[in-house]
């Protein structure tokens, strides 16, 4: 009698986020489908409007649990101009901390690990770019199992720094 064994494995999940970037969508930029991908949840419940020129800095990402009560953040962007340093400054440093870059198409920046400020543990990813003063980070906190967290922030990052990080348009007036 011969019995055959084979082992099981999980194949890793790389399937491509898509369109990250549809106007009208959550938060008025982000496709739902490339969050719920990336984060592996269903249900979202987005918080705050990222429009290109308004001062609105931040997008959250929760799961909807039902219609009272939202669990954990899953996915954050956030548009900043630094105070206390300039947005190449503050890259810079991580990259001298010997953080990760990210991909030289998509400009200076870096990637990396967040990690818990009380036993040191990885609660997620993120990674960040800059245009002069501002700062564009997301940061994925959702596991996914056999999904590239980093990958995926930078793919998000990819899409989003020409819509986030365009030169602002002023508008000259008429004479």
């Amino acid at each position: 009698m011969v019995v055959l064994v084979a082992a099981c494995t999980q194949q890793a999940d790389n399937r491509p986020l898509g369109d990250v970037v549809v106007r009208g969508a959550g938060c008025e930029l982000l496709a739902e489908q490339a969050v719920r991908l990336a984060t592996g949840v269903e249900n979202l419940r987005f918080d705050g409007q990222l429009v290109h020129g308004q001062p609105f800095p931040a997008c959250e990402v929760y799961e909807k649990l039902n219609d009272d009560s939202e669990g954990d953040l899953l996915l954050a962007v956030d548009l900043q101009e630094p105070v206390t340093n300039t947005a190449e400054q503050q890259v810079s440093s991580r990259l001298k901390e010997g953080l990760p870059s990210i991909p030289a198409d998509i400009g200076k920046g870096v990637s990396g690990s967040i990690r818990d400020s009380h036993d040191d543990r990885v609660i997620g990813m993120f990674a960040q770019t800059f245009l002069g003063t501002r700062l564009l980070t997301i940061e994925i906190y959702k596991e996914v199992p056999d999904r590239d967290r980093r990958a995926d922030a930078i793919e998000f990052l990819r899409q989003l720094r020409p819509v986030l990080l365009a030169p602002l348009q002023t508008s000259s007036p008429t004479s």
